[in-house]
């Protein structure tokens, strides 16, 4: 199960760097879809590594959400602003981190 929400959100993170902002959300709400359909022997080790896996396709969408809603001049935004336009940039670059 750990390798299989590992490799699903890598494919997904590659995905959405190369769409726009409307396929990148539609891909996400399919993604919910997609992970609802799996079928995975209940165990808490388990249901731990896919609440993870949801935690991070929802910190996904609120990083495309914030990207979009940026703005071009950073100078007039709040410290916490810029802390989260640093992370999404960071995630950009590397993805998430396991």
């Amino acid at each position: 199960m750990g390798m299989r929400c590992h490799t699903y959100l890598c494919g997904l993170q590659q995905e959405l760097k190369q769409l726009e902002y409307d396929d990148a959300i539609a891909k996400i709400a399919q993604a919910f879809h997609d992970i609802a359909d799996w079928d995975y022997q209940d165990s808490p080790g388990h249901d731990a590594l896919l609440h993870r896996l949801i935690l991070h396709i929802q910190s996904l969408l609120l990083l495309i959400q914030f990207a979009e809603q940026y703005p071009e001049d950073a100078t007039a935004c709040s410290a916490h602003e810029k802390a989260l336009a640093e992370v999404f940039i960071q995630f950009q670059e590397t993805g998430f981190r396991s």
